[in-house]
């Protein structure tokens, strides 16, 4: 089976079964770098000194008169939101004299210069350049960056940048209309613009992180062609709002116009944590898992270890316990696991539901942030 991550090295990504009938190798966009670590602290720039970002938030939908879906045209979307797309050069150093050129694309979020792109884009990079709209090349400095959610923000020190309006991933139908905009296979063919249709919703991808962990993303597809250095750039509805980062192309055999793209929702709440904390604020509760698939359990995920000082030990929580649902969602794998967990908040009290022998119980488990 061959699969495409462009032009340099691969790492693995893992389709779940909850996408498609058999395990597929997912295509990372410009740089084909995995998800790994972040980019090196000295280039992680302190949030201390940039003064109170504004967040970044959806536009209502009451608020264009542009109608929505597929028989608003293209052309509008393409000049609303073209001059908010940017190019991405990153240098990236290996054995200390080797250097790559990683490329991707970028949209602006706010006039003075805060831009969001993928992880993947500018992972390991030593050094940033930005190309914007108007031909000028501007070094970037990293505010922050997270590789399971595959996003970081960008800042550069220029004003007057025309932002991006992003509109709510959520009020997104099957069948809509989606316009991709980006730098294909370099900055020669820059703001690429393409056109399909929202081809489906929360599709559960399954991925692994540099230790090997499992999560899940939850994406929407897109069959809008999306090429190699498309990465990082905007997914727009029929309004010219984005309602999607592009990160994900799908290249097996017999596979056609699989694209897929970080919902507008869960970009903003990274995107707002990252301008204001320089990372993504993660909840806790304080257990250690098996694997189900290595004990071989019916349901759930077991309980090996418990913190004896964090919030599941205090609730009531024991090693052997098998926990059966956090929420309103049950859990039957450790991807499972960690997507219904980081749907929450530190603070957050979260219903766990879990199996102790033959009795079903249920804990209040106040959540704390995870160091």
């Amino acid at each position: 089976m061959s699969y495409f991550y462009g032009p340099l090295e691969p790492k693995r990504r893992h389709f779940s079964a909850v996408f498609v009938a058999l395990v597929v190798l997912v295509a990372l966009l410009a740089g084909g770098v995995g998800f790994a670590l972040l980019a090196p602290d000295a280039w992680v720039a302190s949030v201390r000194g940039i003064r109170n970002p504004q967040p970044i938030t959806i536009t209502p939908v009451h608020a264009s008169p542009v109608p929505a879906g597929s028989e608003w045209p293209v052309v509008p979307v393409a000049e609303k939101v073209g001059p908010s797309v940017v190019g991405i050069e990153a240098q990236v150093y290996y054995w200390g004299w080797s250097k790559e050129t990683k490329g991707g694309s970028g949209v602006i979020l706010s006039q003075d210069g805060y831009i969001v792109t993928n992880h993947h884009v500018i992972e390991g990079a030593r050094e940033i350049t930005v190309l914007l709209p108007d031909k000028r090349k501007v070094p970037a400095r990293l505010v922050g960056s997270d590789a399971l959610y595959d996003l970081a923000v960008l800042k550069v020190d220029v004003l007057g940048l025309r932002a991006a309006e992003f509109g709510d991933s959520d009020a997104l139908k099957v069948g809509e209309l989606a316009v991709a905009i980006g730098n294909p296979v370099g900055p020669a063919f820059e703001r690429t613009v393409t056109a399909g249709i929202i081809s489906g919703l929360n599709r559960a991808v399954q991925l692994e992180d540099q230790d090997g962990m499992e999560y899940i993303l939850e994406l929407i597809q897109t069959d809008a062609a999306i090429n190699p250095g498309n990465s990082g750039g905007p997914l727009c509805n029929a309004r010219g709002e984005v309602i999607g980062i592009n990160t994900i192309k799908v290249i097996v055999p017999n596979v056609e116009g699989m694209g897929l793209a970080i919902p507008s929702k869960t970009v903003l709440r990274v995107v707002n944590e990252l301008m204001q904390y320089g990372r993504v604020i993660r909840p806790r509760l304080g257990v250690v898992l098996y694997d189900p698939r290595a004990v071989a359990v019916p349901r759930g995920v077991p309980v090996q270890e418990v913190d004896p000082r964090g919030p599941a030990a205090i609730a009531g929580i024991r090693p052997g316990d098998i926990i059966l649902a956090l929420g309103d969602r049950e859990v039957n794998s450790l991807a499972e696991f960690r997507a219904a967990l980081y749907e929450h908040r530190p603070g957050d009290k979260l219903k766990v539901v879990v199996q102790r022998q033959n009795r079903r119980l249920e804990f209040a488990v106040t959540l704390v942030e995870a160091p």
